[in-house]
C-alpha cells in the first residue's frame, strides 16, 4: 500500500528513473539517501545562492539551509515539476532572506507580493508542495562560444544570454557549440544551466583491449574539454559514448 504521507503525481515528468527512487525512498524515510538525491545539483544550488549574495561564505550557509529545507520538506514534494527546480526554487527564496535580512534586520511575515519598489519578498512557505515561481523564469537555450569572461548562450529568438562561469556548473565538462540546456534566470540573470540527463561525446583513450566486452573492467578516457570518465576496456579512442551528466558515468557506445 502507498504510504499518504507521500505525494507524487506524474513522476514521468521529472528527473531519471534513479532520481524518481531515490525521491520515494527518502520520502518515505530513508534519509541517508538523500545526499545522493542532491549531490548532482550541489554546484547549482550554490551558484544560485552567489547568484543573489555575491558572498562565498553566505552562499555555503544558504547552500545548507536549502537542502536542510528540502530534506524537511521532501513528503511535500510534487512530481508534476522537476526535483532540481524546486531544490533551486527553494535556494532562491533562502538567499533573498538572507539579504533581506542584512538590509531590514527581520523577515517580515507577509505573503509573497511585489513590494511599492516592485521588488520580491521572499517569506517561509507554510505549504512545500508548490513553491511559488514568479521570481525564476526557465528557458531553453544552445550554446554559442565563449567570450571572457562569459559564457555565451542563444534562445530560440536568437537573444544572447551571458553567463558567468561561477553560474555554468557541472555544464562546463561537456560544453561544446550547439549544447541544449535550460537555463534559469533570477531579476533577468541566468544563475544556473540545466544539461539533458545525457549527452554523446567523442573520448580519446589508451588502446582497446580485445576479446574483453564484459564492461566490467574500466579505464579512463577523456572528451573534448578534458573531462575524465570511465570507459569499459574495449572502448577505442574515436569512439562515441553516452554519458550520464547527473552521475558523470558511461552509459554505452554508439
Amino acid at each position: 500500500m502507498a504510504d499518504p504521507n507521500v505525494v507524487l503525481s506524474n513522476p514521468v515528468q521529472s528527473g531519471t528513473a534513479r532520481e524518481q527512487e531515490l525521491i520515494v525512498r527518502v520520502q518515505r524515510g530513508e534519509h541517508e539517501l538523500f545526499y545522493e538525491l542532491v549531490r548532482p545539483y550541489e554546484r547549482r544550488v550554490y551558484a544560485a545562492a552567489l547568484a543573489i549574495l555575491r558572498n562565498e561564505s553566505d552562499s555555503e550557509d544558504v547552500a545548507q539551509e536549502a537542502m536542510l529545507k528540502a530534506l524537511a520538506n521532501i513528503r511535500q514534494f510534487r512530481a508534476e515539476a522537476r526535483f532540481s527546480t524546486w531544490l533551486i526554487q527553494i535556494t532562491v527564496n533562502e538567499a533573498l532572506m538572507r539579504r533581506r535580512r542584512e538590509r531590514k534586520g527581520m523577515v517580515e511575515g507577509i505573503d509573497d507580493h511585489r513590494d511599492d519598489e516592485g521588488e520580491y519578498t521572499p517569506r517561509d512557505f507554510a505549504d512545500w508542495r508548490e513553491i511559488p515561481s514568479e521570481t525564476l523564469e526557465r528557458k531553453e537555450v544552445t550554446y554559442s562560444y565563449f567570450q571572457d569572461p562569459m559564457y555565451v548562450f542563444m534562445d530560440h529568438e536568437y537573444n544572447q544570454i551571458e553567463i558567468e562561469k561561477e553560474n555554468m556548473g557541472d555544464a562546463l565538462n561537456y560544453l561544446e557549440e550547439g549544447l541544449i540546456g535550460e537555463a534559469t534566470f533570477y531579476d533577468g540573470k541566468a544563475i544556473s544551466v540545466e544539461l539533458p540527463t545525457s549527452v554523446v561525446r567523442e573520448i580519446t583513450t589508451e588502446p582497446a583491449v580485445k576479446g574483453d566486452t564484459s564492461g566490467k573492467v574500466m579505464k579512463p578516457a577523456k572528451i573534448a574539454t578534458g573531462f575524465e570518465i570511465a570507459v569499459p576496456l574495449f572502448v577505442e579512442s574515436g569512439d562515441k559514448i553516452e554519458i550520464d551528466t547527473r552521475e558523470h558515468v558511461y552509459r554505452k557506445r554508439v
